[in-house]
């Protein structure tokens, strides 16, 4: 015979599970939905507001890029002076690969990378105007690869061409002849612009017209600093990492 308190608890107990049941699986559909899918907003958010952040840490080293820019003059002399300079910072993305954790090769996130910039090209005279002309006014050394619309120039005395000096910043300098025919079989060689994709901050300094064939191109670039941005996924913030953000880089 069965207790009849053991009969109720049983009785109320299967009228009352298929409740709990429904507000189990309510509450569990709720929280994955939260888990899911708000966090992609939320994250954006974040990683704008980093990106933000990261793009003002940069544009406050340009100072230095400028200094650097400035103290390179006096070997540059022989060109004369800048037909056209500015200093900007500019951005890209960049994926950032599974090291070990995962399977390799893999696209964990993407990272926005930053870096402060200052360009100053130089024309060069009608008579004067190829690369080895270039090389010869700035006593520097020349690859020796075949010769593009797109060269290099080496070992110009006091600038440290190619180095990375302790706080982090570089120089480079090319020869770029505009008639001439790149090895990629381009018709001539483009010079680089302030509103280059990527580029942000841009303050012009000098901004004449570009009238010669060729011309000799100085760069600074500072320290690249990264911020993570995330990446798209198939589903929410879960799934396989499979293209940067929408809008990204963040400028």
């Amino acid at each position: 015979m069965t207790d009849s308190g053991e009969e109720r608890d049983v009785s109320e107990g299967s009228r009352t599970s298929p409740r709990r049941l429904l507000a189990w699986t309510v509450g569990v559909t709720a929280a994955l939905a939260l888990f899911v899918y708000v966090p992609g907003p939320v994250a954006t958010v974040l990683h704008k507001r980093d990106a933000a952040q990261l793009v003002d840490q940069v544009a406050d080293q340009r100072t230095a890029a400028l200094q650097r820019a400035e103290t390179a003059r006096s070997a540059l002399a022989p060109l004369g002076s800048p037909v056209r300079s500015w200093s900007s910072v500019n951005c890209e993305v960049r994926p950032r690969y599974s090291d070990g954790d995962g399977e390799q090769g893999v696209v964990v996130r993407y990272q926005q990378a930053c870096e402060p910039m200052v360009r100053e090209i130089y024309a060069l005279p009608s008579g004067r105007s190829t690369v080895a002309d270039a090389a010869a006014l700035l006593k520097g050394r020349l690859s020796e690869s075949e010769r593009t619309c797109y060269e290099p120039i080496y070992d110009v005395v006091d600038l440290r061409l190619g180095e990375i000096d302790a706080d982090g910043y570089a120089m480079a300098l090319r020869w770029v002849g505009r008639q001439g025919k790149s090895s990629h079989g381009d018709v001539s060689c483009a010079l680089p612009v302030p509103n280059d994709d990527g580029a942000t901050r841009v303050e012009m300094i000098v901004d004449e017209p570009l009238t010669a064939d060729a011309y000799v191109v100085f760069s600074v670039f500072g320290e690249t600093v990264l911020s993570n941005i995330g990446c798209e996924r198939s589903v929410g913030w879960l799934g396989s990492c499979t293209d940067p953000p929408e809008g990204a880089p963040y400028l």
